[in-house]
């Protein structure tokens, strides 16, 4: 990777990292006038849609290094492992100690909802997810099912135009 795609990933990295800091900090930690409220929620999911782009530009470039043959089931192993064995242990504590900082009761999530929160696909049934932290899981593995495909295309019609500009 160049150094200027490194220092801006750096910076875009920094941004999310701050606007999610500072809109934990407005909206659980000092408090601000209701008038703010919406503004700064929104700078906080802001910053959570940036760290999107910064995985998926990141993912890209992983991907890229990786070998073709393997290089989608590969992809989805190392995703697979790397989120849902800690979900499945966080909803299973909350789930069997009923503590959790949702103000929605547990078991009225039903046999649906419980299992969505599993599966992190809560956002489809609109269900809510059982632990606050959980909301973005959802979204963050729906574009995690079709990274793969985007890469693939991408690269592919890359490869075709630079193959026609010879």
């Amino acid at each position: 990777m160049a150094v200027m795609q490194s220092a801006n990933l750096d910076l875009l990295r920094t941004y999310a990292v701050v606007c999610v800091a500072v809109s934990h900090l407005l909206l659980q930690g000092i408090g601000i006038p209701a008038a703010y409220r919406d503004f700064v929620h929104n700078l906080g999911v802001g910053g959570v849609l940036f760290f999107f782009v910064h995985t998926s530009l990141v993912l890209f470039y992983s991907m890229e290094r990786s070998q073709q043959g393997g290089r989608v089931i590969d992809f989805y192993i190392r995703r697979f492992f790397r989120i849902y064995p800690l979900c499945w242990v966080a909803i299973g504590l909350v789930l069997l100690t009923g503590l959790t900082d949702k103000a929605e009761n547990i078991v009225g999530h039903g046999k649906l909802g419980i299992l969505a929160n599993f599966a992190l696909l809560q956002n489809l049934p609109r269900d809510h997810s059982v632990l606050g932290p959980l909301w973005s899981l959802p979204w963050e593995v729906q574009m995690y099912l079709i990274l793969p495909f985007l890469f693939l295309l991408i690269v592919n019609k890359t490869s075709a135009s630079v193959v026609r500009r010879k």
